[in-house]
């Protein structure tokens, strides 16, 4: 009887407290709980929160933000590629709205700090302020140059520490006008093109003269990444382009370009797309060269075998559209460490000789450097130089013993350069007498191949597309 009473007084005790710890929580719903997880970690639930995860636990909301800019509230100038181009010397003004209010002082530091950078903070609310950038006209820049813009790392007001659902920040350049011109190294004609805030590194005009091939250059940690757009004559922006390494056919509208591990053609007057060629087995590389005085295309692909190593494949189109291109199978064995992409390896030096180019010993990285023939496919060995690049006409640029020389390979002849001191690593067909040969910091010079000279000029040469027939330069705009 005596036990029967103390469980019936301690399941009375139970209740009360029970009751006693519900109704607190009533009436105080803000209040914080802390509960336990299986391995002993503790969390804290976020009472703003609408969701639950058991019983005691919710999970916290995801912190995002918006920026925005109003064209009509801001007049200063300004132009969007792949990032705002902003004019230096002027104050632009970017609102920013965030998903739950904010803790300000978190918000203004988030490091917006820039040489000749001032910023201005105009808070509407805990969840709206516009920022106020203005960058000093010395701090404009012209080249792969940006400001990243973010608040990936603001705090909220309740002091908890919300998850980053999605950055939405965004990369801006300050700069100046530049004035886009082309100068045609076979006439020695200059044609000004159009002006512009955006920093394209390459500019191409169609057969017609309709259209522009634009490219953009962004520098993204140790490596470059290119964005491609096609303008119209004003430099209005028409489409962006999914693509790799686009050039244009000789005759036509028409772009030639890689997609994925296809080859493709795209017809800007109807939009349509039209695949070449596409790989059959899985390769780990492709990519083409495009000969336009023949019209024929190279496509190699390139894939490991058991060694590791890279075995080159080559297909051979008499015209772009040949939907039966012979094949050459392990044209080139590549010991050399495969990084991804291999853009240099086999080029045309004229319409019937390709320079092939490969890595013969990964330790030394020797390079082995071929003339293929086009119609046999026999292969013939060049002599060894510290470098060579191909040319036109059938000739390489030959770097021996300090000194520069193109040889042609028809009469086994060789022309000096008349300038020893080039720092070459690449050169770009302009057409068949004029080549383009690029240096550090993506400098270019014209060489024209039959008379072995370089071309001097006081503007600073774009980068070409291959066989545009001219090359692009910009001349930025000093004083405002």
């Amino acid at each position: 009887m005596g036990r029967m009473l103390l469980l019936t007084v301690l399941a009375a005790v139970l209740v009360l407290s029970a009751c006693a710890d519900k109704a607190g929580k009533e009436a105080n719903p803000a209040q914080q709980t802390t509960n336990v997880s299986q391995d002993g970690e503790k969390g804290v639930t976020d009472p703003s929160s609408d969701s639950t995860q058991g019983e005691d636990e919710r999970p916290l909301s995801p912190f995002t933000y918006e920026i925005s800019r109003s064209a009509d509230a801001d007049p200063a100038t300004w132009e969007r590629g792949i990032r705002d181009y902003v004019l230096a010397g002027e104050t632009h003004a970017y609102h920013v709205t965030f998903s739950h209010p904010v803790d300000h002082a978190s918000v203004e530091s988030q490091g917006l700090v820039a040489e000749g950078l001032e910023v201005e903070y105009d808070w509407h609310s805990d969840s709206a302020v516009t920022v106020r950038l203005r960058w000093e006209d010395t701090a404009a820049t012209e080249e792969y140059g940006d400001f990243y813009f973010g608040f990936g790392h603001a705090r909220a007001a309740d002091g908890l520490a919300r998850p980053v659902q999605e950055d939405h920040g965004i990369f801006i350049q300050p700069t100046r006008p530049k004035t886009f011109a082309f100068f045609d190294p076979s006439t020695g004609n200059r044609d000004t093109f159009l002006k512009s805030l955006i920093s394209y590194t390459r500019l191409d005009r169609s057969p017609s003269g309709k259209d522009v091939l634009a490219e953009e250059t962004a520098a993204r940690e140790s490596f470059f990444v290119y964005h491609y757009t096609l303008l119209d004559r004003e430099g209005n922006r028409l489409m962006l382009l999914d693509t790799a390494s686009p050039v244009w056919l000789r005759d036509d509208d028409v772009l030639l370009y890689r997609k994925d591990r296809s080859i493709v053609l795209y017809d800007v007057g109807t939009g349509l797309e039209q695949v070449v060629w596409a790989a059959s087995a899985p390769v780990e590389w492709v990519y083409f060269d495009y000969h336009a005085p023949s019209g024929k295309l190279v496509v190699v692909t390139l894939h490991e075998n058991e060694k590791r190593e890279l075995e080159g494949d080559l297909y051979l189109h008499e015209q772009v559209t040949d939907r039966e291109p012979r094949v050459f199978r392990d044209v080139f064995r590549d010991s050399g460490q495969y990084m991804g992409v291999y853009p240099e390896g086999v080029k045309f030096i004229d319409g019937n000789k390709l320079f092939v180019e490969y890595i013969e010993n990964r330790d030394t990285y020797h390079r082995e450097r071929r003339v293929m023939d086009w119609t046999t496919g026999e292969l013939i060995a060049l002599e060894p130089a510290d470098d060579m690049l191909p040319l036109t006409r059938g000739s390489v640029l030959k770097h021996a013993e300090g000194k520069w020389q193109i040889v042609g390979l028809a009469d086994d002849g060789a022309q000096p350069l008349a300038v020893d001191d080039g720092q070459w690593y690449r050169a770009i067909p302009v057409n068949e007498d004029w080549v383009a040969l690029i240096a550090g910091g993506d400098a270019a010079d014209l060489l024209h191949v039959p008379t072995a000279s370089i071309h001097a000029m006081k503007e600073r040469l774009m980068v070409p597309f291959p066989w545009s027939g001219e090359a692009a330069y910009s001349i930025p705009e000093l004083n405002r």
